[in-house]
């Protein structure tokens, strides 16, 4: 028996009040969570613009044999003795040996040696009397042209071929009797005139040997199909041009050079193929110089399920405070918030419930790993500790996070690196059509979040070209 009843309403009052709250329950830690959102949904990463060349090289050789097999048999013939001012001679001319070439810069000699037969009439027409006699003889000359060849906008092969005369190896004459008459003249005057006409035949010729148009239309076609470059990640590169540039045609020691520099934007698809492109091939432009740097993204990939897996190893299940306040990880999760990555972190014990952290995802080249910049608290999980747990802000939690929050890619890296040069080299993408490249810089780009994975995309860089064979 309590010897002051008047204490007995107020002691039980406080032990029923210590009772209660000591059993209640812990109110959850549940700040707003960020939005889940995304920049790029799909399976490309960005594109980059690139040059692929096209080296242009013909053997001086070559066409010299693709036109003398185009320029055989009679190359002039005049069968009449009263045309071109009754000038009282027939001829026939053919080659005697093969058309020879030769070339500096932009300016090709040809030198056509022919041989000649002449058949001479010789007389006298007046007063109605006619008194003729007859002659034939034989005779070798050169004759020479300069052709500058060029290309036009319409991928059509241009030659300008003018006359560059002639010279005389055995020269014409014949003999009546006594009396040497010499023919050299008119055959000069008529060599002179049907210049201009063998010139055309000759121009006529390179042009139809020389189709540059279709073998250019084939490989750009041939660029724009989508090929695999990892097996394993299902990469794909698919290239888009857009323009074309061509340098003046060159030539010297034997070969006739130019080159060719296809500009387009590369990109780099996983999962399924991409379509190929059906750009028609555009307008040619000259350039003195031809671009030839070629660029190209390659990544990395990896799920949001595999990345929260690597972290959760981790950090689940470790705590950090102190002795007064801690917390546990129970659980991570991660997504996108535009080009942010969002950590969703369960814990428990002096809290119980979620922390949202955010940060900007890179590639760290020491660690060859995606890392974050400027991990921190989101907004509102800031706004909620500072009011319940504020010890938490300035505790180690945050920058043990940051850094430990580590994703290797760099073996992905590398592969895809090695399967991209394997297929820049010799890689037959058609019949005739070689490309041909080799990497020497990679750089990081970016790293890219999707709402399944996060990319890291670095640029590899170095040159590439299409080598075309058969143009003769």
């Amino acid at each position: 028996m309590y010897r002051n009843p008047s204490l007995l309403f107020p002691v039980l009052f406080m032990g029923l009040f210590s009772f209660l709250y000591s059993c209640k329950t812990k109110p959850q830690f549940a700040p707003d969570a960020p939005e889940e959102k995304y920049n790029r949904t799909g399976t490309s990463l960005p594109r980059h613009l690139s040059s692929v060349t096209i080296p242009v090289q013909i053997q001086i050789s070559e066409l010299e044999q693709a036109l003398n097999s185009k320029t055989e048999g009679i190359l002039y013939e005049d069968n009449s003795l009263e045309d071109n001012g009754k000038d009282n001679l027939m001829l026939k001319v053919w080659k005697r040996r093969p058309i020879i070439i030769e070339a500096t810069g932009d300016v090709f000699s040809l030198r056509v040696p022919v041989k000649v037969w002449a058949r001479v009439r010789y007389g006298f027409d007046r007063f109605g009397i006619r008194l003729y006699d007859y002659r034939e003889t034989d005779f070798e000359l050169d004759i020479k042209f300069i052709t500058r060849i060029s290309v036009t906008p319409d991928w059509q092969i241009a030659t300008n071929t003018t006359a560059g005369g002639y010279e005389w190896i055995k020269k014409p004459f014949v003999r009546f009797g006594p009396i040497e008459i010499p023919v050299a003249p008119t055959v000069g005057r008529i060599i002179s005139q049907q210049q201009p006409a063998l010139a055309a035949r000759l121009d006529e010729q390179v042009q139809k040997q020389l189709l540059l148009r279709q073998y250019v239309e084939q490989a750009w076609g041939r660029m724009q199909n989508p090929f695999k470059i990892s097996d394993d990640y299902q990469t794909w590169v698919k290239i888009t041009p857009s323009e074309v540039f061509i340098s003046p045609l060159h030539a010297a020691g034997g070969t006739v050079r130019a080159r060719i520099g296809i500009r387009g934007y590369t990109e780099t698809f996983t999962g399924r193929e991409p379509e190929s492109g059906h750009l028609p091939l555009p307008a040619l432009q000259m350039s003195g110089e031809v671009p030839g740097e070629f660029t190209i993204g390659i990544s990395s990939q990896i799920s949001h399920q595999y990345a929260a897996e690597l972290v959760s190893k981790r950090f689940v299940n470790q705590s950090f405070g102190s002795k007064r306040y801690a917390i546990t990880v129970t659980s991570v999760d991660l997504y996108g918030n535009g080009d942010h990555l969002i950590i969703k972190a369960g814990v428990k014990g002096s809290i119980d419930g979620t922390i949202y952290l955010r940060g900007k995802p890179y590639y760290d080249v020491a660690s060859q790993s995606i890392a974050l910049h400027n991990l921190d608290y989101d907004l509102d999980s800031r706004s909620k500790l500072l009011l319940s747990a504020n010890w938490l802000l300035r505790g180690t939690f945050l920058k043990r996070m940051n850094d430990a929050f580590r994703l290797p890619v760099g073996k992905q890296l590398a592969d895809a690196r090695q399967n991209l040069q394997e297929k820049l080299r010799e890689n037959q993408v058609s019949k005739g059509i070689f490309l041909n490249g080799q990497l020497d810089e990679l750089t990081p780009s970016s790293v890219i979040i999707t709402p399944g994975s996060i990319f890291a995309v670095v640029l590899a860089k170095g040159k590439a070209e299409v080598r075309i064979t058969g143009l003769l």
